[in-house]
């Protein structure tokens, strides 16, 4: 179990724009897994930010192939191709604090980050 203090310390590492900013994309649970495993390895950087959406594509070809139907992939894909530049490394660091916080639940992650509602 995870304590109250762990969560607030948690919380307190992410930037509350990124967080408004990361609501806007309007991700489901989903979504949010597939994004934040397909950009697990990328480092924060402007090039990787403007070709995210490529990485994302990459992995809905792959292992998370079955998860999302078509629609789902095209969708979720263009709204990554449609980022500007704030929400591309917005998301990129609310990735970067997903996998440093691994201890705490997918779900609770996702919510913190503020992703997914």
């Amino acid at each position: 179990m995870i304590s109250d203090q762990t969560l607030e310390e948690a919380t307190a590492e992410l930037d509350p724009v990124d967080r408004l900013l990361l609501r806007r994309l309007h991700l489901t649970e989903v979504e949010a897994t597939v994004v934040c495993s397909a950009l697990k390895s990328v480092r924060l950087g402007p090039e990787s930010a403007k070709l995210l959406w490529g990485d994302v594509q990459k992995a809905l070809r792959g292992e998370a192939a079955d998860v999302l139907s078509e629609t789902e992939k095209e969708g979720l894909t263009d709204r990554l191709q449609r980022l500007n530049d704030g929400e591309a490394v917005a998301l990129l660091r609310a990735v970067e604090w997903y996998w440093k916080h691994a201890s705490l639940s997918i779900d609770a992650r996702l919510r913190l980050m503020g992703v997914v509602e």
